[in-house]
This record gives C-alpha cells, sequence and structure tokens, in this order.
C-alpha cells in the first residue's frame, strides 16, 4: 500500500500546464505514493496527455459525466489506499521535496491532520507565508478565511473517513475553506515555515471566473465557522455578522450592539480553548470598531468580556 495518495481530479486543463503538474508531481524526492488522476469527463485532450505517460503510480480514472469538484474529489477519497491524501490542483505545481516533508511532519506529529506549507503565486511571483502553529490557524480560519493552502495540503485519510467529513457541493468554490472548518475541533493543523507549493494565478481560475459565487459561499462558511464558536447565534445574529463582514462601514446601533454582546461573553467565558478565547475577542474587536456607541460603553464591556 502506498504511503501517499495524491488525489488530482481534472477538468479541461491547458495541456502546457496539465504537464508541469503531472512532471512535478512524478518528480518528487519521496517516491512512496500513488498518483489518483480523475478526468472529470473532460471535453478537451487531457485522456491523452494523461495516457501519455508511462508511469506505474498514475491510477488514471474518468468520469462518464462531469460530477464537479467536490463529488470528484470525495469519489478519489474513496479510492485512495494512502495514509496520508496530498491535494493536487491540475494546473499548479510542487515543489520536490513537498511531499517528504509534509510526510516527515506528519509521521512525526500524530496530534496534527492537516499539513500546508507556504507557497508563492506565479506567473508574477508572490510570496505567500501562512500562520504556522494550530491555533493562530484555527484563529485566522475562523475570522478572516482559510488559513491553509488547500491544493497543497496533506491530510490523514482516516481523520475524514473516521469523522465522515466530505467536500459539500453547496458550497462551491469555497468547498475547500468548509472542510477545514468541520475539522476545525477534530485535529490540529500546521503549515511548514517553507515555499514548498507554486500556485498558478490566470484568467481562468475560479476565483476569477467564478467570483460572485465564490464570495458568497465563502461568506457562508465564515458565518458556520463563527458559530464554531459561538455555538448560541441565531439565524438574525449571523445575518448582523454577515452585514459586517460584506461592508466594513456598516454600522451597527446600541440594539445590535447589546444583542451580540451577550452571545460573544458567554461564548468567551464558556470556552475552555484558548484559541477559542482569542478567536472571540478578534471577533468582539471587529463588532467595537463598526458600533456607533460611546467609547466608555465600548471600555466597560470590553472590560467584562475578560
Amino acid at each position: 500500500m502506498p504511503k501517499v495518495s495524491v488525489l488530482m481530479p481534472v477538468y479541461n486543463t491547458q495541456e502546457a500546464f496539465l504537464r508541469e503538474t503531472i512532471d512535478s508531481v512524478l518528480s518528487q524526492s519521496f517516491r512512496d505514493f500513488e498518483f489518483l488522476i480523475i478526468n472529470d469527463a473532460s471535453v478537451t485532450n487531457v485522456r491523452d496527455v494523461i495516457l501519455s505517460y508511462d508511469d506505474p503510480r498514475i491510477v488514471y480514472v474518468e468520469n462518464e459525466k462531469n460530477l464537479g469538484i467536490s463529488a470528484t474529489s470525495n469519489k478519489g477519497i474513496g479510492m485512495s489506499r494512502g495514509e496520508y491524501i496530498a491535494r493536487q490542483d491540475h494546473d499548479d505545481i510542487s515543489e520536490p521535496n513537498r511531499l517528504l516533508e509534509q510526510v516527515r511532519y506528519l509521521d512525526s506529529h500524530p496530534e496534527t491532520g492537516v499539513c500546508g506549507c507556504f507557497f508563492k503565486v506565479f506567473p508574477e511571483i508572490q510570496k505567500v507565508k501562512l500562520p504556522t502553529d494550530d491555533a493562530s490557524i484555527k484563529i485566522r480560519t475562523v475570522t478572516e478565511g482559510a488559513a491553509v493552502c488547500h491544493p497543497a495540503a496533506m491530510i490523514r485519510k482516516n481523520l475524514l473517513t473516521e469523522n465522515g467529513i466530505k467536500y459539500q457541493d453547496a458550497y462551491r468554490y469555497a468547498e475547500d475553506y468548509q472542510l477545514w472548518v468541520d475539522l476545525l475541533d477534530k485535529t490540529c493543523f500546521h503549515n511548514i515555515p517553507r515555499y514548498l507549493f507554486r500556485y498558478r494565478w490566470f484568467g481562468g481560475n475560479a476565483s476569477v471566473t467564478a467570483a460572485s459565487e465564490q464570495a458568497e459561499n465563502a461568506l457562508k462558511v465564515r458565518l458556520n465557522a463563527l458559530r464554531k464558536v459561538v455555538p448560541a447565534c441565531g439565524d438574525d445574529d449571523l445575518l448582523l455578522f454577515a452585514k459586517m463582514y460584506q461592508d466594513k462601514k456598516y454600522r451597527l446601533d446600541d440594539a445590535d450592539f447589546n444583542r451580540l454582546f451577550p452571545l460573544l461573553s458567554g461564548a468567551y467565558h464558556k470556552s475552555g480553548k484558548s484559541w477559542e478565547k482569542k478567536a472571540i475577542r478578534r471577533i468582539y474587536r471587529r463588532v467595537l470598531k463598526q458600533t456607533d456607541t460611546g467609547i466608555w460603553w465600548h471600555r466597560w464591556k470590553w472590560k467584562h468580556l475578560l
């Protein structure tokens, strides 16, 4: 059985990009892996490109009809045989030691179920650093957005299968963010502080072609994340947070503030996790900044929250 299953859904990828990606995986210094490539009913020459490679580690699967990224990814997880699943997007590049370093970390840190890394955006090189420790990753996931680069992540397969966690198409284009939210209370996270991955940015990225739908679903996931640490939030409370997150200029009045404060204060005092308390404090600071009320009132409330 392979140690790692590299899982890569493919759909209508440009040949040059696809070859670069496949070459980067097959050239990994870590060799004990299967490369599970699932063609999601592409209408381009994807099949011919993949089958032109003669490498026994490649496991090629072709969907009879287009299932979408979530269903195809879930299918791949079910088929995978590795202890770890390394995600790989069909047009990005893994640096030669990516798998090696992630396997080493997970092998030596059994409490960690998700391991990412720093990455570079290309062709215009931009270096992206991410929080590295578990608490910082979780705080950012709740208060800002995903803090692990999904196509650069390695995940323990049993973490998903034993908890029944899957990608959810209801959050299309933000299904990876929802996956991290679902795992918040199930495991520890880590990002290796080295640039082991290159993320390709071009006009065909989903974040460009489906920006509106992605933003809408990312907001839904962020509210799901908030409810993880403030479980007493009702739908009307979440609507207030949604308005805040969508518009930094949106102002809460005293009634709104007095409605949200007991929720945050109660969650803060009930939580036994340090990272959750820090996340709640960060959310509370956002509420203060967007509330039209007296400074003395802010300070009094802040004192009592602590």
